[in-house]
């Protein structure tokens, strides 16, 4: 978690996430992205990413939307 207090005395919190992301083909690649809040334990999300791998944006999916390969790889 990284904090930021404003001019106006707010705290802006910003969660930072570094995991393994997989393709549709189940190929790893290493992920850090950040969020405005806490993200759930345990949730399945979908990486939107840029040319460079940079996460851009993400969307949290059900495991039935994750393809068998990628469900394989996550639960081994």
């Amino acid at each position: 978690v990284e904090e930021e207090t404003l001019e106006s005395g707010e705290v802006m919190k910003r969660y930072w996430y570094e995991l393994p992301a997989y393709n549709k083909e189940g190929k790893a690649i290493a992920v850090e992205f950040s969020a405005s809040r806490a993200l759930r334990e345990d949730a399945y999300l979908m990486l939107y990413l840029d040319d460079s791998n940079e996460v851009t944006s993400y969307d949290e999916v059900k495991e039935s939307d994750i393809p068998s390969e990628v469900i394989e790889k996550i639960k081994s």
